[in-house]
């Protein structure tokens, strides 16, 4: 997958990564080798270079190559956006989970938006670290 990712992004990250020192923390949640599916978290600390990484209990899910700042929100299995939505009768066109083919320009809505990830298949991720950070602010 990693030949189906745009160069020009990949060259910001490694622009990023390299950077001597960032004013923030840096989190990347990516595949633990380039074999494998499965996923680590990979965190600099502001100021410094050196990156821990932490093997998380997730893997990609099949054909899904990157998570984007709008699924970053919704879980999995959200009713409306979620890849796996809970069966609970909710919507009936589950926008997360659609699969549409056909002929290009059939569609009001290019194809193309309809591919987009909606959702956070490493959702759990953000919800520990925000419970954790809620947690250790009521010590």
């Amino acid at each position: 997958m990693h030949d189906l990712i745009e160069p020009v992004l990949l060259a910001d990250l490694e622009r990023i990564r390299a950077a001597p020192r960032l004013p923030f923390r840096l989190t990347l949640v990516a595949n633990r080798d380039p074999a494998s599916a499965e996923i680590a978290a990979y965190t600099r600390e502001a100021g410094t270079r050196e990156t821990t990484r932490v093997d998380l209990p997730l893997r990609w899910p099949r054909g899904v190559l990157s998570v984007g700042h709008v699924a970053l929100p919704f879980a999995d299995d959200d009713p409306v956006y979620g890849l796996a939505p809970k069966a609970n009768g909710q919507p009936e066109y589950p926008l997360g989970a659609l699969t549409v083919r056909g002929e290009a320009g059939t569609l009001v809505v290019p194809l193309g938006n309809l591919a987009r990830l909606r959702s956070n298949p490493f959702f759990s991720v953000i919800r520990d670290r925000i419970i954790a950070s809620i947690e250790a602010d009521q010590r």
